[in-house]
């Protein structure tokens, strides 16, 4: 798999956040309703007005998991943003991300499948053939336009230190 190592400071999110379950893969059924939810009732694009500085998200739209319990099966989803320095944050939860290392994976291909492949590859394929193992923390999707306009491209952040 391709990746690349960056290392972040502590950075704002805020978005509409729910707790899932990944048992019996509920959460890769879930998540994707969520995100539904959140562009018909027009929050995404109220967010999306709101967005700006640093982040991964910077250039468009956050999916972050918070909370995972320790390899356990409860935690935390936003669909948020990095917002920007006058943004309203009313109705929206807001969170610091902290400075971490992060293994950092792109993908392109359609949605939802394409994301829910780097997510199982990461855990079934790259942390066992690398030196790398969890460092504890919020997982990152950042999604954005790719270069080109052709479509959504995003990546996957997460957190890392050498084992």
């Amino acid at each position: 798999m391709d990746y690349e190592i960056r290392k972040m400071e502590p950075f704002e999110v805020a978005g509409m956040q729910r707790s899932f379950t990944s048992v019996d893969g509920a959460n890769f059924r879930d998540i994707p309703k969520f995100w539904e939810e959140v562009n018909e009732d027009g929050s995404y694009e109220k967010m999306m007005t709101q967005a700006g500085g640093d982040g991964p998200a910077s250039r468009g739209c956050l999916g972050i998991c918070f909370d995972p319990d320790g390899g356990g099966t409860e935690f935390d989803y936003m669909i948020g943003m990095t917002p920007g320095s006058e943004a309203d944050l009313s109705g929206l939860t807001a969170r610091t991300v902290p400075e971490r290392t992060w293994a950092v994976f792109y993908g392109d291909e359609p949605l939802p499948d394409g994301i829910q492949k780097i997510w199982k590859a990461i855990y079934a394929e790259w942390f066992p053939a690398t030196e790398y193992e969890h460092a504890g923390g919020p997982e990152i999707e950042s999604y954005f336009q790719k270069a080109d306009g052709s479509g959504v491209a995003y990546e996957v952040w997460i957190p890392v230190k050498k084992g």
